[in-house]
């Protein structure tokens, strides 16, 4: 049966739905120690003067995972960055974090991703990167999303620093 199905492949990541957000929010969690975010794309508010009219601070949503899983887990996803699966979103300089993944979809063609977050070691960014049916094979999260998420974490890490 369908539901059969679903059981067996949940446990290796095929059929959960989540939304791009959702992804960067648990990526962003564990980047701080535990501590969900709610999720903002605006730090502050300009006039045409360039003078702050509203600066949009941080908000912590609620502890999920405890500040010694939180630990574990970038350990581990440094480690798929610096000699993992997705070893192809290794950044020279700096320690990155993160998973790469491949979804089929079901015509049969392929969602491939990145989610991680940099500095491992002291986070600033989160990153959720999906390329919907890569023209590339092989068509895997590591081959097709990593290298381009580490591409343009390096640019944004060069930027902001």
């Amino acid at each position: 049966s369908p539901a059969e199905i679903d059981m067996s492949v949940a446990a290796f990541g095929q059929r959960i739905q989540i939304t791009p957000i959702q992804l960067a929010s648990a990526y962003g969690a564990i980047a701080n120690g535990g501590k969900l975010m709610k999720p903002q794309i605006v730090k502050q508010i300009v006039n045409t003067k360039n003078s702050t009219v509203e600066t949009i601070k941080p908000q912590v949503i609620r502890n999920v995972i405890s500040t010694k899983t939180s630990e574990s887990m970038k350990a581990i996803l440094e480690g798929v960055v610096s000699k993992g699966t997705a070893a192809n979103a290794y950044i020279e300089g700096y320690k990155m974090a993160g998973y790469a993944g491949t979804g089929e979809k079901v015509n049969g063609q392929y969602i491939a991703s990145f989610a991680g977050f940099a500095p491992a070691d002291n986070p600033e960014i989160v990153i959720v990167l999906m390329l919907d049916e890569p023209m590339i094979s092989p068509h895997t999260g590591g081959m097709t999303a990593a290298p381009v998420a580490g591409k343009l974490m390096r640019d944004i890490l060069d930027y902001i620093q």
